[in-house]
């Protein structure tokens, strides 16, 4: 069964939304478990298409380029094959298992929104143009409660 992960785009429109932390939270686990299984999924792809190809000697592989002659000295047929099957095995050793079952993926979803502590602040932070009218009009009350509100937003996704 594939893997249905959330994307980038998924996870800005949640902040944008507004959601809570804990939905914003849950987005960003699955976005970046998505970026962190990738490389096993492409290791998984092409472990799954050498295996499949085992009993097919890899005489194309074999093949001089400049003399398109077929140089098996020294060579088995599925030598390069193995080779790579090897490698991927020896970098995730899981694949070489029976029930294939990959390791847990640790993702740190507190460590990503401090490195993207602008793009979380920016679509919660209040309307400037309110500031501006507060200002305009001299309404110190709207002046504060829009600081106030700008606070609670670098208090929910503070930098550090």
């Amino acid at each position: 069964m594939a893997e249905i992960y959330k994307t980038l785009e998924d996870v800005k429109r949640v902040i944008t939304l507004g959601k809570s932390e804990s939905v914003l939270n849950v987005f960003i686990d699955s976005y970046l478990s998505g970026i962190a299984s990738e490389p096993y999924r492409q290791a998984e792809e092409e472990y799954a298409t050498l295996k499949a190809q085992e009993d097919q000697p890899d005489v194309e592989a074999l093949r001089d380029p400049d003399t398109g002659e077929v140089v098996t000295e020294g060579y088995s047929p599925n030598s390069i094959r193995d080779a790579r099957v090897a490698e991927l095995e020896a970098e995730f050793p899981y694949l070489a298992t029976e029930d294939q079952t990959r390791p847990d993926l640790i993702v740190d979803v507190a460590a990503w929104k401090i490195a993207h502590y602008a793009e979380l602040r920016r679509p919660r932070y209040p309307n400037p143009e309110d500031y501006l009218d507060a200002w305009v009009k001299g309404d110190t009350e709207a002046m504060e409660e829009y600081r106030a509100k700008c606070l609670e937003v670098k208090a929910l996704f503070p930098k550090e």
